[in-house]
Formats: C-alpha cells, structure tokens, sequence
C-alpha cells in the first residue's frame, strides 16, 4: 500500500507525497504513530494515511521504517543556489531563521529526537 504513493523503493513517483529512501527509520516510525493515534492532520491527505497505518502493528510499522531508510536515494535533477546554501548552512538572521542544518545535520541526513532527514 505504501509503494503506491512513495514508490517501492521509496521514491515519490511525484513531489505530492513525501519521499522515504534514506529516510531516518526514527522519523518514519514516529510519523506512522502519529497518524495511526491520529495526531497529524496537517492536510487533506493526512486521512489516506490514518486509513493506510489503521491496521499495522508497532512492529509493521518499524518494519517498514527500516526498509525505506535502507533503500538508496534517486539521483536528483535539482541544482543548489547560493541562496539555498546560506539557509541551509547559516539560516537568516533578518528573518530570525535558524540554518537547516542546524537540526536537520550538516548534509540532511537528520537529526537527533527523530528530526527527518531532508533531500533536495
């Protein structure tokens, strides 16, 4: 069920749904929590989820996790600007933004208390 929103190796087939290779398994399991205990409504397609994770044990759950952090990221077609690479790496004072990194990691790989990893 999953594979047919995030791909079956966890790469969206488009930018309308998350993508979840290399994903930290901690975020995954978290977020599937959260819908399953229906504390995520952020918008409409937070009730596909509630309907996708109704059913799955904690240990389905953790089990999926751990496969899409384990399959590989695509390759992404997006180019970095400068401006891009300020924010992530020294945020905005003006606007009082924190840098990306600064809890996402130095690279996106995520971050501690399950802070999702970013791509792109």
């Amino acid at each position: 069920m999953c594979a047919s929103c995030h791909g079956e190796t966890g790469t969206a087939p488009t930018r309308n749904w998350a993508g979840l290779a290399q994903q930290t398994p901690a975020y995954t399991y978290k977020s599937l929590l959260d819908y399953q205990r229906g504390g995520r409504n952020e918008n409409p397609r937070a009730r596909l989820m509630h309907v996708a994770v109704d059913g799955m044990s904690k240990q389905e759950m953790a089990d999926v996790a751990a496969f899409y952090a384990s399959q590989p990221l695509a390759q992404s077609a997006t180019t970095h600007s400068p401006h891009a690479e300020q924010l992530a790496r020294h945020g905005d004072r003006k606007r009082l933004l924190t840098a990306c990194a600064s809890c996402h990691g130095a690279s996106g790989q995520g971050g501690r208390n399950a802070t999702p990893a970013l791509a792109g």
